[in-house]
């Protein structure tokens, strides 16, 4: 009645033209139809009837016609207030609505009693219109949209619109974008109101004071609009979100588009509401969280309209006061937050993220929960955004970051995942954190403070920063140093190995303080942290050389430098330790370490471009000798004596004696004076209860000794040994006989006087040879020990005699007793070891010796006696030193390693030369013609080892380059040998030949291994069988009935008589030559790894040829050819997946022909190898086999042996998932189509018409 009022008054307005006596009369008429309508069905047919027509009669130019018509609309409305049930003709007066002619004054009634009608009428009709009356609001005034949204989404919220004509309404409003987005906004606004909320007209806001503030989520107009005339109770409220919230998971509207609303439904504070809105939102499976319109309408959504402080809040750039809308409230903001942080959109959409963030912490609507996830929020910030965009935030972030630890002391969850905030933002800014390291203070605080569980996550933290903090900067590196070693000094065992990880990441290894940091943790009273140094520090390997970077270390005279200042520093402090009457100022155990450490950095010096090694073992140092000659090493290596005398001194071991000897004997000349007054203490040591300790004190004695001092003086030092060496006790007795031999070969060595023929000398080496049958193993082995120092440094002092001479010992029998020794079953491994290095000394030392022929016959003889890898080595090395002499490597000064390629050492003048072609001749005919063609396996093992050695060694003689040619044919023999050892013997031995060898051998040896490889080759030379001819390997047979082994010819021959089976034995050489064939390959890939990085552009024309068969070799059932075969083929392959790219026609050739070959192993590596091909990428050059493939694999499922069924099946599988994959490509039409037309008639024809079950149930 209102709006009927405000219209009259504008029609009194217009002008007064002439009046249509007719018109006014018709309208007269009308008046008195309806006024005469007496029933409700008689005003509603005269209704239904004339109130459109007389509607169109507003627009009339007669002012009495228009007077008439408000006058009979006033009627009207009286008579309709009264009389509920009569309907008005809502569809009539809808498409008047919706007539582009209709003047606005006509649609202003219009829509009046539109809104009066739309609920007179049955709710059927009122869900049939609801649509089409909503599609007529989208070029009306915005009091019309309010109006008749507000009738709309109350009948949406109870009319099912599911069926067809429902889902055609909603399509039609789908092409209205800009009604579906009112509608949208409108259901919004609904979703958002609170229950039992009230607004005041606009007249009573009038006065001075304050308009309300809206609900969260809504603005003034929104509020006003979603309330209507009359604001709904709660429990229609309820019902009417349920009902939206079920009109919005039809299914029917974009699941972007409804994302939000469910979410703030979700929230809901009526039960029935949010459980719905839940339950819908989980059904949404094609929401992209990543869409950026949906991701910005909920962060506009969680943080309302925002306003630039900066413009004036009636500026053209502000939105009106009663259109800018509340943040939501807390409750909405936890289901809004969690989806945000799924979304790598909304964490990289700035500003929005950033704003989001700081009001979740500074807002007014917030708590613990929301800041949670608001940290998360954060963290996913971090990850998602580049460095480049985070980089001006990432201040700001440390802040809040910051604050949050700061007010937050109870919370757990909060500071643990700040703390891990922090982390992710200094892995991504390191900057931001190396900029201010008072970050990693506050956290190796924190990791003090905070409980055990909070505390692993500092710790989490600290270790995600390490790495971001390589690249500080002089002052930076200083703050660290003093903040690391303020943190190893902590009673907390957390933060000092935390430290300890940070002086080892955040320092480069060349950093002198962080590595005496890691040293003085070596010695930490918690077994983890010093655990943890010494794995940064690498001392506990023997060999520390990284395969993918060379190892850096310190400046040898600067990390002296700092040692020697931080021993200042700490007896300042009184922080020494004391060990009986000495004070050291490092514990023990660290200080040993830094010796060590000390010792490697001399080391590295020396040779900077070789691997360091830990292993206490002569003459890993190369080039230390040189080195140490170097005037500005001069004052620093003294410093390194004095520190490493003064640990001795306080606490004897191993690792510190040694690196002293080393660093003495590779400079005896000039390092030797400076221990002249320690020879007291070295006495002292050499009978030391350790053995090791022994050794090293009695070879650092004889260094001393034979370099400073005079004859006199050296005379006495032999006493001294002498007398050691005669005593009772077993300890001195041991130590006295090493260090009597070493001041004697060290003097040899020096070419100072006594002589070998002196009689002094002869009568001590007399009784020092006296034990060597000793029943005490310690006397026995260093017995065997001397004569090895003494023979390598000359001829042994001894007088000729027959072989039974034992007192005075004559050289016969020294030779004798040593060979026994070597090949005694009896003795231990070690022992015999030691006596078969001795005997390739004593032949190093005495050009002259009459017994070199006899040594080397003796170990021919016996080869078959040596079980043992290592002793077979030692037997290569003795041959070597038998064959070479004085120009054996092993006559060089341990302690000064011979480079690769140096010229053998000089004799000593006036001695007899040395000719090794004779024997080297005779000995390589006996390993050739002899050794390599028994078929003892233990024979032939030890004929390749020392051929090996012979090649490795002797290859500069022209003797050995002329055998060449044979010897290359005899290792690419002992390639198709079973034995693993044998074979990369052989390996080895064809990468030195290759190396010897000239452009035609190299060819042809990689001609032969292609051969080898493919097949392709003759068959490997036909070995003789006798007896005891071993074909097989212990047990690989099993046993024969009567509980017996099955390996020798003999006994395959018996189990054959004994089963009355003949033929039997035709079977089992069948199944040798197999085996005979396969280790041919096997071997020649062992070939191919070895000279692979040598061969180089001469192995790339036969790749074709190879790769195929590695690639097939890779899967054997045999683990270990598996390992063995995977391990040929990377060194082979540096690029696996492109050099399979390439070779793929090839490899498929390969694999698919052999899916069907005669041997079981074949076919099941063919079916493992084609599964691993098909998973790879880029099959399309192989597209066309797909249907070949099919077919062959459903006859190798019916294969005789179940592990090939089995893997075919497999490869089946495979195949299947494959093919699916293919068939589904959308961005490739014409290769689904492809797929498809290849695989189906295989399918059809050969897979559902074949007899074998398993086929047909593949799906």
């Amino acid at each position: 009645m209102k709006e009927l009022l405000c219209c009259f008054c504008k029609l009194i307005v217009m002008e007064n033209p002439p009046v249509n006596q007719d018109e006014l009369a018709l309208v007269e008429r009308v008046f008195l139809r309806i006024g005469s309508a007496e029933t409700d069905e008689q005003l509603q047919n005269a209704l239904t009837k004339f109130l459109p027509p007389v509607l169109l009669k507003l627009s009339s130019t007669q002012e009495g016609v228009r007077k008439k018509v408000m006058e009979l609309l006033v009627h009207v409305n009286k008579r309709l207030k009264s009389r509920p049930v009569v309907q008005l003709p809502v569809e009539t007066l809808l498409l008047q609505y919706q007539d582009p002619a209709a003047s606005s004054f006509l649609k202003n009634f219009t829509v009046i009693y539109v809104k009066m009608g739309f609920p007179r009428l049955e709710p059927a009709k009122q869900a049939e219109l609801a649509i089409p009356l909503l599609l007529s609001i989208e070029d009306s005034p915005t009091s019309h949209q309010d109006s008749l949204l507000s009738l709309v989404t109350s009948v949406l919220a109870t009319a099912d619109l599911s069926n067809e004509r429902g889902r055609a309404d909603i399509d039609k409003l789908k092409e209205k974008p800009a009604v579906l987005t009112l509608l949208l906004d409108f259901i919004l606004d609904l979703l958002l109101l609170p229950y039992g909320v009230t607004w005041p007209p606009p007249a009573a806001q009038g006065g001075e004071a304050a308009p309300p503030v809206p609900p969260p989520g809504l603005s003034e107009k929104a509020v006003r609009r979603a309330l209507g005339d009359q604001p709904p109770p709660p429990e229609r409220l309820e019902r009417l979100k349920a009902g939206l919230v079920r009109f919005l998971s039809l299914g029917q509207l974009p699941a972007g588009r409804v994302a939000p609303h469910l979410l703030v439904a979700m929230a809901d504070t009526r039960f029935t509401v949010a459980n719905l809105a839940d339950m819908e939102l989980r059904r949404l499976c094609n929401l992209d969280w990543e869409d950026p319109a949906l991701i910005s309408q909920l962060c506009s959504l969680y943080l309302g309209t925002l306003v630039n402080k900066n413009t004036p809040p009636s500026g053209p750039a502000a939105p009106p006061q009663e259109q800018r809308r509340q943040p939501v409230g807390t409750r909405i903001r936890l289901k809004l937050l969690p989806y945000l942080c799924r979304s790598k959109t909304a964490a990289t959409m700035f500003p929005q993220s950033v704003q989001v963030m700081f009001d979740s912490f500074y807002g007014t609507n917030t708590n613990p929960k929301l800041k949670l996830q608001a940290l998360q929020f954060i963290i996913q910030i971090i990850q998602h955004s580049t460095e480049s965009r985070l980089a001006p935030l990432g201040p700001m972030v440390l802040g809040v970051l910051h604050s949050v630890l700061a007010e937050e002391k109870t919370d757990q969850r909060l500071r643990s995942t700040a703390y891990t905030a922090i982390g992710r933002l200094g892995q991504k800014l390191p900057a931001v954190i190396s900029r201010d390291l008072n970050v990693v203070r506050v956290l190796f605080d924190a990791l003090e403070q905070e409980e055990s569980e909070t505390g692993q996550f500092v710790q989490d933290t600290l270790q995600l920063l390490g790495p971001s903090l390589r690249r500080l900067d002089d002052a930076q590196q200083t703050v660290m140093e003093a903040l690391l070693g303020s943190c190893l000094e902590r009673p907390s065992a957390r933060a000092r190995q935390v430290a300890v990880q940070y002086a080892a990441v955040v320092f480069p290894e060349s950093h002198a303080v962080s590595r005496l940091q890691l040293l003085l943790a070596t010695a930490d009273s918690q077994e983890e942290v010093a655990a943890e140094a010494l794995k940064h520090l690498k001392l506990d390997g023997k060999d520390v050389q990284d395969s993918s970077k060379a190892r850096e270390f310190p400046d040898f005279a600067q990390m002296i430098t700092c040692i020697t200042r931080k021993i200042s520093e700490r007896e300042s402090k009184k922080q020494t330790t004391t060990v009986g009457n000495n004070v050291l100022p490092f514990p023990p155990t660290a200080f040993a370490m830094m010796i060590r450490y000390l010792s490697l950095c001399l080391q590295h010096q020396a040779a900077p471009d070789r691997p360091v090694s830990t292993e206490l073992v002569r003459g890993r140092a190369a080039g230390l000798g040189a080195a140490l000659q170097s005037p500005a090493l001069a004052a620093p290596v003294e410093t390194f004596l004095t520190l490493t005398i003064r640990l001795l001194r306080a606490s004897v071991a191993d690792a510190p004696l040694f690196c002293l000897l080393e660093t003495v004997a590779a400079a005896p000349g000039r390092l030797a004076p400076l221990l002249a007054d320690q020879l007291d203490w070295l006495k002292t040591l050499v009978s030391y209860p350790r053995e090791t300790v022994r050794g090293h004190a009695a070879e650092l004695y004889g260094v001393v000794a034979a370099a400073i001092q005079d004859d006199k003086q050296f005379g006495e030092s032999l006493r001294l040994m002498h007398q050691l060496a005669t005593s009772k006790v077993l300890e001195e007795q041991h130590g006295g006989m090493l260090g009597l031999a070493q001041c004697l070969a060290r003097r040899a060595r020096e070419n100072r006087p006594p002589q070998r023929t002196d009689e002094v000398v002869i009568q001590l080496t007399a009784d020092l040879l006296s034990h060597l049958e000793s029943s005490q193993p310690a006397l026995q082995a260093a017995c065997l020990s001397s004569v090895s120092e003494l023979g390598r440094t000359g001829p042994l002092p001894v007088a000729a005699g027959p072989a039974d001479q034992r007192s005075p010992p004559s050289l016969h029998y020294v030779v004798t007793t040593l060979l026994n020794t070597a090949t005694s079953k009896k003795l231990p491994s070690k022992m015999r070891e030691r006596a078969i290095v001795a005997c390739g000394l004593v032949c190093v030392g005495d050009p002259g010796l009459a017994f070199r022929r006899e040594i080397v016959e003796h170990f021919l003889s016996v080869s078959s006696e040596l079980d043992e890898l290592e002793l077979q080595m030692a037997v290569g090395e003795a041959l070597v030193g038998a064959v070479l002499g004085p120009q054996s490597p092993e006559a060089a000064d341990p302690w000064w390693p011979a480079e690769p390629g140096q010229t053998p050492p000089e004799q000593p003048a006036g001695a007899e030369p040395h000719r090794p072609e004779q024997l080297l001749t005779w000995l390589l005919r006996q390993l050739l013609e002899n050794q390599l063609t028994q078929t003892h396996p233990k024979v032939r093992q030890s004929a390749a080892v020392w051929l090996l050695a012979l090649v490795k060694h002797c290859q500069h003689l022209q003797r050995l380059k002329d055998k060449l040619a044979d010897i290359q044919a005899a290792f690419m023999e002992l390639l198709a040998s079973g034995n693993d050892l044998v074979q990369e013997a052989a390996s080895k031995g064809l990468a030195l030949v290759y190396d010897s060898g000239d452009e035609q051998q190299r060819a042809t040896l990689v001609d032969g291994l292609v051969g080898a490889l493919t097949g392709s080759a003759a068959r490997p030379a036909t070995q003789k069988v006798t007896a005891d001819t071993k074909l097989f390997a212990q047990g690989e047979l099993g046993k024969d009935p009567s509980g017996g082994q099955l390996s020798t010819y003999k006994e395959l021959c018996s189990l054959a008589s004994d089963l009355n089976q003949p033929d039997l034995i035709y079977k089992f050489m069948t199944l040798v030559n197999h085996n005979a064939a396969w280790n041919s390959r096997r071997g020649a890939a062992f070939g191919f790894s070895s000279i692979a990085s040598k061969a180089g552009e001469a192995l790339t024309p036969h790749l074709a040829n190879i790769v195929p068969k590695l690639y097939r070799y890779q899967f054997d059932p045999k683990p270990q050819v598996q390992q063995t075969m995977r391990s040929i083929w990377s060194s082979i392959v540096p690029e696996s997946t492109k050099t399979v790219q390439l070779y793929l026609p090839q490899i498929m050739d390969e694999v698919l022909a052999r899916l069907t070959d005669g041997l079981w192993r074949v076919r099941e590596s063919c079916c493992a190898a084609l599964a691993e091909l098909l998973c790879g990428a880029g099959l399309d050059p192989v597209l066309p086999r797909l249907p070949e493939m099919w077919s062959t694999l459903f006859r190798v499922r019916d294969d005789i042996k179940e592990s090939v069924r089995l893997a075919a099946n497999k490869t089946l599988e495979v195949l299947s998932r494959v093919c699916v994959r293919l068939c589904e490509q959308q961005e490739s039409v014409k290769t689904s189509e492809q797929t498809l037309t290849l695989v189906l008639p295989v399918l059809l024809e050969t897979g559902l018409a074949s007899t074998v079950r398993e086929v047909r149930a593949i799906r």
